[in-house]
């Protein structure tokens, strides 16, 4: 607030306003809709991941046929020992690298799991009045960004943006309140 040349808004007025204008919105046609596109999207990427895992995996069996057949080479006396080392050096390296691509995929399999896995009723609101700090809690799960513009001394709009894509603006006249 230092510099600030907004005048004060109360803050107990400010939360009513935002919790009336967000609170059914869970009811939301579009927010289903949302939430059901955004389950389709993330099995969508779990199965291209774990198609990604299964090739890097037939890459890292490549690469340990690829060394097994510069050790038999080797011994063949096919390779001399600084093409060999060299050579079984890069498909190490190679192998590390599809390992930690694996590890990575197999890590945000997880979280697209448990995506999955929520339900919708999880997402309702209960119709008793939640308590200051389950609201707080519901705030934070859906907006993203929370901007206040000021016209004049009293005239205010509140712009919610949320998470889902919707974006709601409340005008706010503090001369009335």
């Amino acid at each position: 607030r230092v510099n600030c040349k907004n005048g004060s808004m109360v803050t107990g007025y400010l939360d009513y306003i935002c919790w009336e204008a967000i609170k059914g919105i869970y009811n939301y046609k579009s927010f289903k809709e949302k939430f059901l596109q955004e389950k389709e999207k993330n099995q969508n990427q779990l199965d291209l991941n774990l198609k990604q895992i299964q090739y890097h995996i037939k890459q890292k069996l490549e690469q340990d046929k690829q060394i097994s057949n510069i050790r038999k080479g080797y011994k063949l006396g096919l390779f001399d020992d600084a093409s060999a080392v060299k050579d079984m050096d890069e498909c190490k390296a190679t192998k590390e690298k599809l390992d930690k691509l694996i590890l990575e995929l197999e890590a945000a399999n997880l979280v697209l799991k448990a995506k999955l896995e929520q339900d919708f009723s999880k997402y309702q609101i209960p119709d008793c009045e939640p308590s200051y700090e389950e609201k707080k809690a519901i705030f934070k799960d859906l907006i993203e960004e929370a901007r206040i513009y000021s016209y004049g001394f009293y005239k205010r709009t509140i712009q919610l943006v949320l998470k889902m894509g919707l974006t709601f603006n409340i005008c706010y006249n503090g001369n009335q309140t």
